[in-house]
């Protein structure tokens, strides 16, 4: 994925964010990421309003110690990304439901 100057292959999704994950000192994201802004054709203000927040944090979880997250905060009252049921096929782990199977005539 890519996002104002930064390439990953690591995507943290929560509640009401989605962020990529990347290795690299704040400072350094912070930077890349500055000079993407000041070098795009749309202003943040045009990327980003109200309802959408840009997030840059250090991530602690489990896996992406030491790394930053950046990406977008979803501000929208009664969102959640996660809380779709006809979504849980993109969850991965144990806890995800199977997969169906189609029946004996295909269906």
């Amino acid at each position: 994925m890519d996002a104002w100057g930064h390439v990953s292959d690591s995507v943290l999704v929560s509640d009401n964010r989605v962020m990529i994950a990347l290795e690299g000192a704040m400072d350094a994201v912070s930077a890349t990421l500055e000079s993407a802004l000041q070098s795009s054709a749309w202003p943040l203000g045009g990327v980003l309003d109200e309802a959408h927040a840009l997030v840059v944090m250090d991530a602690g979880q489990p896996g992406l110690e030491g790394m930053v997250l950046l990406g977008c905060e979803y501000r929208i009252e009664g969102l959640s990304l996660l809380a779709n049921p006809a979504g849980t096929w993109r969850v991965r782990g144990t806890d995800a439901p199977a997969e169906p199977k189609p029946g004996p005539s295909g269906q």
